[in-house]
């Protein structure tokens, strides 16, 4: 009869074939004679990891360090290996640490801890790790490129671009990061750098698909529509560009007359917005039946939107077309340039009856300017805390007299009112705004919205209202490069900040405009 140590040396060996249903029955008859064998219960415990069984991973590792008498390193590091598949990846980073003031030797520990701490958003700590991985391990580009991405997510832009050069220095075909390079020069304004930099990622690995989408963005974002639009359509080949499958062919630009096409939005609700033109471009372009697949939210402001026959929300049964097509993917489709781009024609309108409603509610104009402001997008988008600038941000705007102000924050951004008094010319409006219909209806009864860049920006834009628009150093690639104005959006205009300021003097430059604008009396 094998003794315990031999069987667990044969359950290691199926373990580590794939056989894991016989390493399980192996531990669990070595469980039945010793229950409180530690390496028995780490080793099972290892077992239900494979298996998926994360909670049962998890009990079991901490049994084993409850009977092994010590501390071991391993199991701490396998139990934060669990953690890290459960998603909990700051509880994973405190037992890499545990691990690692047992062994502080192990690179591979401090890679792991490196990761679960930029994975819990704990990005500072992340960045020292890295730094101290490139300090053990200087040959190893890994670690630059990673420290770059932590950079990235510092909005500490040259340092990100420091760290993938010397990344490259390290190893000159690290095509993750060329392309990460260029996003970075992007994001500084060096855009000719940037185009290079992806089209070596491309030219490294041609199937990444990243790179491409990239290449496409800075592209579009220096005007060059042709080829941004053909780089840009590989979006949908990467994990986050991925497109649903529908039962019928993709339209390809051919003829569509008598047919029904299906435009599927798709990102967030700003695209939608901004790219809604397209559709009854289609329409009157080809003559076809229009079915606009969109987020629910949407829905009550288009009904009924001239061009679009009609919108189905996500999620709702689909009625019969012929051919179907992504939104962002018309305008390459019909042949957009910086010279071609449509108007919103017809542009978003709101409902005249919600638009009398909440003239009603905001009751007499007193010879006051109305102005509505939007200063947090989706905290879910990964670079919201560089585009938003924040209620603070925006505080000193409610000084400028002549105003009264009409908060249209939704969601993400209103836990900036906790514990805040507003200003008696403030009214803020968002506990009572069901949708974008009501959103629309009170854009009608204002006479500007001043919003950074999200979905409220492109609504204004779309239904051509004056909009003040306040970008991050490193904008969307819609808003282009310098100017103050768009050429999506003719009621727009653009206050960017620079890249080494912060908020301060873009939003005294918008205070300034608006006293001006309020002496004036008008829009």
């Amino acid at each position: 009869m094998a003794t315990i140590e031999e069987a667990l040396a044969i359950g290691a060996d199926q373990h580590r074939a794939g056989r894991l249903e016989e390493a399980e029955a192996i531990y669990g008859r070595v469980l039945e004679v010793a229950p409180d064998n530690s390496d028995a219960l780490h080793l099972l415990g290892l077992v239900r990891r494979r298996q998926g069984r994360l909670d049962e991973a998890q009990a079991l590792i901490l049994r084993a360090l409850e009977r092994v008498g010590s501390v071991v390193p391993v199991m701490l590091g396998n139990l934060g290996n669990v953690l890290t598949d459960m998603g909990r990846h700051g509880e994973a980073a405190d037992h890499y640490r545990k691990a690692l003031a047992l062994n502080p030797d192990d690179p591979d520990l401090l890679g792991r801890l490196a990761q679960s701490l930029w994975s819990a958003d704990r990005y500072p700590e992340a960045e020292a790790v890295y730094r101290s991985l490139i300090a053990r391990q200087p040959a190893d580009a890994k670690h630059y490129y990673n420290l770059g991405v932590t950079y990235q997510r510092l909005g500490r832009q040259r340092d990100a671009e420091l760290a993938f050069r010397d990344c490259l220095r390290v190893d000159p075909r690290h095509a993750a990061a060329w392309n990460s390079l260029g996003t970075v020069l992007r994001r500084q304004g060096g855009m000719d750098e940037a185009v290079d930099a992806h089209r070596q990622a491309i030219a490294l690995e041609p199937e990444n698909w990243e790179a491409h989408k990239c290449l496409g963005l800075s592209l579009l974002q220096v005007g060059r529509f042709d080829e941004g639009w053909r780089y840009y359509e590989e979006r949908r080949k990467t994990d986050e560009g991925r497109t649903q499958d529908l039962p019928r062919p993709e339209w390809d630009g051919s003829s569509l007359n008598g047919k029904t096409i299906l435009v599927t939005a798709e990102q967030g609700l700003g695209d939608s917005l901004n790219f809604i033109r397209y559709v009854p471009l289609l329409k009157r372009l080809y003559g076809c039946r229009t079915v606009f697949g969109c987020q629910g939210a949407l829905k009550r402001l288009l009904s009924g939107m001239p061009g679009i026959d009609q919108i189905v929300p996500f999620g709702e049964v689909l009625p019969p077309f012929d051919v179907w097509v992504p939104l962002m993917s018309v305008p390459r489709l019909v042949g957009t340039t910086m010279a071609t781009i449509p108007a919103s024609d017809p542009p978003i309108t709101a409902d005249p009856t919600l638009v009398a409603r909440w003239a009603t509610r905001l009751g007499p104009r007193n010879g006051e300017l109305r102005v509505g402001v939007v200063w947090s997008g989706n905290p879910d988008f990964k670079n919201n805390r560089f585009r938003s600038p924040g209620l603070a941000n925006y505080s000193r705007l409610f000084a400028v007299p002549g105003v009264r102000f009409y908060p249209l924050q939704k969601g993400g951004g209103r836990d900036e009112l906790a514990g805040r008094t507003l200003p008696e010319n403030v009214v803020d409006l968002g506990p009572e705004i069901e949708d974008f219909a009501d959103t629309a209806a009170i854009v009608e009864n204002l006479d500007l919205v001043i919003t950074m860049c999200t979905s409220v920006a492109h609504l204004c834009g779309s239904m051509v209202r004056p909009v003040w628009v306040v970008l991050s150093y490193a904008p969307d690639w819609r808003w282009l490069m310098e100017r103050a104005d768009s050429p999506w959006y003719p009621g727009a205009r653009l206050f960017r900040q620079k890249i080494d300021e912060g908020w301060d003097p873009v939003m005294s430059t918008v205070e300034a405009a608006l006293r001006t604008l309020a002496s004036k009396g008008m829009t």
